[in-house]
């Protein structure tokens, strides 16, 4: 850290001398000769008389010192454009250290994912209920590391849901929710047939789906929900979203569908949207166990 702090400040020493040398060059090019340049003009037919020499001599050391010093202050930025330049480093420098940080939490929940997933495996019969507790823990893990993945903002309505899809209705129903306390939707989602909303449509294409704002007219006819499902709210809360398939078997229909909301649009992105994979892949992992009977 010292070592840091020494180098920084060599380095802002160096930016000081820089831009006070390139204030020297435009002094000198833009004022100093000019002003002598001038100076010789007015005395040109004087100075003619006497010497061509002492006009003409002159006139051509004052164009070449001011093309001289501005060649070697070209390329030297301006304190300002040092500035706007150290600023969008700064910029960059903290979107990557959130990026680090959502991988390194997605990392720390894998591990935690798999322990569950090993746990239940070794110690318990997976049950219908049993399973379903043991997804809606590995789904509270994420909403407990939200903050340090997703960065919400006070105020903010975000949610998070697993839907399993039910063969003999041929629809995906919400089986576990969290929630922000002032989300206005109900303790469960609702229900979706497969290609219908965000949920169902990830569904169908059995692949993961971002939208960054769902309000755009033309996602947003592609999104509605159906006749007489609509809530008033959902304009303004549901926003953003990210749905990721619970794959279990190649070729056949996914398990079901895990979903995250937030009411801020550019809220989910490819960096902290491997959380959700990375989930939807786990509980898949869970499934996949079950059915195979690896438990006693």
């Amino acid at each position: 850290m010292e070592r840091s702090q020494r180098l920084y400040g060599k380095v802002n020493q160096t930016i000081r001398a820089l831009t006070r040398l390139k204030d020297f060059c435009a002094l000198i090019s833009n004022l100093i000769v000019p002003t002598i340049i001038a100076v010789i003009c007015d005395y040109q037919t004087e100075i003619v008389k006497f010497s061509p020499f002492a006009f003409y001599v002159p006139m051509a050391m004052c164009i070449v010192f001011a093309g001289f010093f501005f060649v070697i202050s070209y390329n030297i930025k301006s304190s300002a454009e040092i500035l706007v330049e150290m600023d969008e480093v700064t910029d960059t420098v903290k979107r990557l250290e959130k990026i680090v940080g959502v991988f390194t939490t997605v990392d720390f929940l894998y591990t935690a994912w798999r322990g569950i997933v090993d746990a239940s495996v070794i110690n318990s019969k997976l049950d219908e209920a049993k399973l379903l507790e043991t997804i809606s823990a590995m789904c509270a893990l994420i909403v407990d590391q939200k903050d340090s993945i997703y960065h919400f903002k006070a105020g903010e309505l975000w949610s998070f849901g697993v839907y399993k899809y039910e063969v003999d209705s041929d629809t995906l129903v919400c089986v576990c929710r969290d929630k922000c306390s002032t989300h206005p939707g109900g303790q469960m989602g609702r229900a979706w047939k497969p290609g219908q909303g965000h949920v169902g449509i990830t569904f169908s294409n059995r692949s993961g789906k971002q939208t960054s704002d769902a309000r755009v007219p033309e996602v947003a006819r592609l999104l509605q929900a159906p006749v007489g499902t609509a809530r008033a709210y959902d304009n303004e809360t549901y926003v953003a979203l990210q749905t990721e398939p619970v794959l279990t078997e190649e070729g056949c229909a996914p398990w079901g569908v895990i979903v995250a909301t937030s009411n801020l649009p550019k809220r989910f992105d490819p960096a902290n949207g491997i959380a959700l994979n990375h989930l939807a892949g786990e509980v898949a992992s869970l499934i996949v166990t079950r059915a195979c009977g690896r438990n006693p």
